[in-house]
């Protein structure tokens, strides 16, 4: 969702369990703002042995910034 200012974008997405946000960055081309999001999972050989990583889809949410506002009526497209 585009904020008023513009240029913040507010991104769901879900995870398992164990990930990690990586990035989380918008783009403006031809009137478009195209998000891109992506997680990590945990590193295995960081977790105790008896803890468990469910790939269950836990919402989220991201914050993605343009370098400047977006022109009125402007299309937000996420990628995952």
């Amino acid at each position: 969702m585009l904020q008023p200012d513009r240029r913040t974008v507010v991104v769901p997405y879900t995870a398992g369990v164990c990930a990690d946000l990586a990035k989380a960055e918008a783009t403006l081309r031809d009137g478009t703002v195209y998000v891109q999001v992506v997680t990590l999972g945990g590193d295995p050989d960081q977790l105790d042995d008896d803890t468990a990583c469910p790939l269950v889809g836990l919402p989220s949410y991201a914050l993605a910034r343009l370098p400047e506002p977006a022109p009125p009526g402007a299309h937000v497209r996420v990628a995952r």
